[in-house]
């Protein structure tokens, strides 16, 4: 194949950067997906933090009563 090609002159850049509009538009999609993927999860975990924070505080408060 090298053999064939030796004598061809070609723009290796454009060859190579071949613009594909729908992958594009599918890898942004999916980007965003992971974001509010991983706001979600973020969310999640702070709604359950806040939660046994709640709880610690209310385990706190009926130590220091008795």
């Amino acid at each position: 194949k090298s053999a064939r090609l030796a004598s061809v002159q070609f723009d290796r850049e454009a060859v190579n950067s071949v613009r594909d509009e729908h992958a594009e538009a599918e890898e942004a999609r999916i980007k965003a997906e992971k974001v509010a993927e991983a706001e979600e999860k973020a969310a999640a975990k702070a709604a359950e933090e806040a939660a046994l924070e709640a709880k610690q505080a209310e385990v706190t408060a009926r130590h220091e009563e008795a």
